[in-house]
Order: C-alpha cells, then structure tokens, then sequence
C-alpha cells in the first residue's frame, strides 16, 4: 500500500476505525454493501465501534480501516479474514468498475 504524504502541519494516512466510529464508516460504506451479509457484517462491526467495542481483537475475522485527512473521514474499507468462499481476484473486475 503506498502512503500519502501529509503536508506541513496536516495529518493523513490510513489507520485502524476508533471506537465511536461506526456512523461514520456505516455511512461511507453503505453505498457499496453487495448483499444482505455485506450489510449485515458492516451493520455488526458499525455497532462494535458506536458500542466502545476496540475490534482491534476481531482482527483474524474482520479488520475496518479508515482513510483520514485533517481529521476528516474521507474513505473506509471492511476487510474479512479467513476464505470465505471466494478466491483472489474473484471479484477484481468489479472493483475495478466501481468508482
């Protein structure tokens, strides 16, 4: 994963989602929940978080990471662990279309 540079006195980069979090991630992730388990993965991990719940210890079954400029909330990713059925690169060209 290449790193943004942050600017003098600006703060970036990608990190794990805090407690406390979890509209914030609800709401950047909503649009691309596939299915009903995406929605239902994103809506257990969202409530973790809003719960003060460090998922921090979830990290082998699901880890959400956040990207934030100037303390801003820009972008988030739910990341599962383990094989759940799919192989990598199954779903790339989809990615890849999605804006």
């Amino acid at each position: 994963m290449g790193r943004v540079k942050a600017r003098k006195g600006e703060t970036s980069g990608v990190r794990p989602a805090r407690v406390g979090e979890g509209d914030a991630v609800r709401n950047l992730l909503a649009e691309v929940a596939r299915d009903q388990e995406d929605r239902t993965l994103l809506a257990a991990s969202c409530y973790l978080l809003d719960s003060g719940v460090d998922t921090a210890r979830f990290a082998e079954l699901f880890r959400l990471l956040v990207f934030e400029r100037r303390r801003t909330l820009l972008g988030a990713v739910l990341v599962q662990g383990g094989n759940l059925g799919s192989k990598p690169g199954d779903h790339l060209a989809e990615l890849e279309a999605h804006q």
